[in-house]
């Protein structure tokens, strides 16, 4: 379970990453549809929260963020294409 301050350095990088644009991305997580940059964050955030790894990979041409999610022992996933 990461802490609040991880958490909150994690979005911080995310938000710094994605620019004053930030809520022109749309976010994908795996087995939704795309969600806009408030609900990816919160996402995010619950993800961290309850334990699990995440990583995500931004492409800002298409204005995308693409998330992924794995376990502790599970073997990490690769990005899914859009």
């Amino acid at each position: 379970m990461a802490t609040r301050d991880e958490t909150e350095n994690f979005l911080a990088r995310l938000k710094q990453e994605l620019g004053e644009q930030e809520f022109d991305f749309s976010f994908h997580i795996p087995g939704w549809t795309p969600v806009d940059a408030a609900m990816g964050m919160q996402w995010v955030k619950s993800q961290l929260w309850e334990g699990f790894f995440v990583a995500y990979h931004v492409d800002a041409s298409k204005q995308l963020v693409v998330l992924k999610t794995w376990e502790l022992g599970e073997i990490e996933p690769p990005f899914q294409e859009f």
